[in-house]
């Protein structure tokens, strides 16, 4: 399976696992519902995670800082960066 790091504006990042089933797809995804997806990039490096004012740089250039925290990690994952 390949993961994607989906990720907004508002700096929280939610992890989603592929191929799944579109039921599976769809329930992951229903908070999103209002927002648009403003880049699908990769992340620079090792992805560790969010925590408090930390910043992830992104391959197209963008940067953005979280505002929460929470932990995964992957190495250069693709990334969904939503707007609202």
């Amino acid at each position: 399976m390949k993961s994607i790091l989906a990720c907004c504006y508002a700096a929280f990042f939610i992890t989603v696992s592929l191929p799944a089933s579109a039921g599976d797809t769809a329930s992951k995804l229903q908070g999103m519902v209002g927002w648009t997806i403003a880049a699908v990039t990769q992340v620079e490096d090792e992805f560790e995670g969010c925590d408090f004012d930390k910043v992830i740089k992104f391959m197209n250039g963008i940067a953005l800082t979280c505002s929460s925290y929470g932990y995964s990690y992957a190495f250069m994952p693709s990334a969904v960066i939503f707007t609202k």
